[in-house]
């Protein structure tokens, strides 16, 4: 993520802490709203035309989605995301040389196993994921190594058909913070109905020189975690308000230094 994004991921989870002084409201939780952000691994789906072998690409997520509870242990799910996943990541300083962009709406169901006064709540679940972006995006580039073998050069070929559909199941668990305030964290396997990301590379100077590989990515590992309110939200003391304030408000600070 750039600094601007991190910082952006950082004011939203600020207001979401502050979301319970806004509600006087007691009683069942009726819907909840969730930012999350985490990390991507791309499976190689080819094992057979390698002479050097990368190992699994990796990615950035984020996303916004907001829960609606049926039944204090069923609610149903819905949101937007982004992913970042990148190309030949072993060989960068970054996710990849070569980032694939996918963005769209999810929707689906989770249900909770524990009863709703336990602080740990596992759930299950799963989703569909739709995707707006590059159904059909081919390239190429010549680039200088920083990770790997350095200053040796890589020419890469690329052929992206990100899938308009995945379907995604997914497990994770909440812990309840304080309130209606839970962090969350989750695990979930992306299955694209169709697509898949392809590319060839090859080495053109250094130790190297050559050596070439293929390879073919559709299936993606998500791991993410974020901050959840549900609502009605319940009052918190002034007291504990003014202490999570401070707190929050060093560790942003904190953290927005860093970037």
């Amino acid at each position: 993520m750039t600094s601007k994004t991190k910082k952006t991921v950082l004011t939203i989870v600020a207001l979401l802490t502050l979301l319970p002084c806004m509600s006087q409201e007691e009683g069942q939780k009726k819907w909840g709203l969730q930012v999350e952000f985490g990390q991507t691994t791309l499976q190689n789906d080819d094992e057979a035309t390698h002479d050097f072998y990368p190992s699994d690409d990796q990615g950035n997520s984020f996303a916004i989605t907001a829960d609606y509870y049926l039944k204090p242990r069923l609610a149903l799910v819905g949101g937007v995301y982004f992913e970042q996943n990148g190309i030949l990541t072993d060989y960068s300083n970054g996710i990849g040389l070569a980032k694939v962009n996918q963005m769209g709406l999810q929707a689906g169901a989770k249900f909770y196993f524990f009863p709703k006064k336990w602080i740990f709540q596992p759930h299950i679940g799963a989703s569909i994921y739709t995707n707006f972006v590059n159904w059909d995006r081919k390239g190429n580039g010549d680039y200088q190594l920083t990770e790997g073998y350095p200053d040796s050069h890589l020419h890469v070929d690329w052929n992206v058909k990100c899938s308009p559909i995945s379907i995604v199941p997914r497990f994770g668990f909440d812990i309840r913070l304080i309130s209606t305030l839970s962090l969350t964290c989750n695990w979930d396997l992306r299955f694209p109905l169709g697509g898949s990301t392809e590319y060839n590379a090859h080495f053109t100077d250094g130790p190297m020189v050559g050596r070439k590989t293929f390879v073919k990515e559709s299936l993606r590992q998500g791991v993410s975690i974020g901050i959840k309110m549900d609502f009605p939200a319940k009052p918190i003391t002034s007291k504990t308000r003014n202490s999570l304030l401070m707190l929050l408000g060093g560790w942003i600070e904190s953290k927005a230094g860093r970037y």
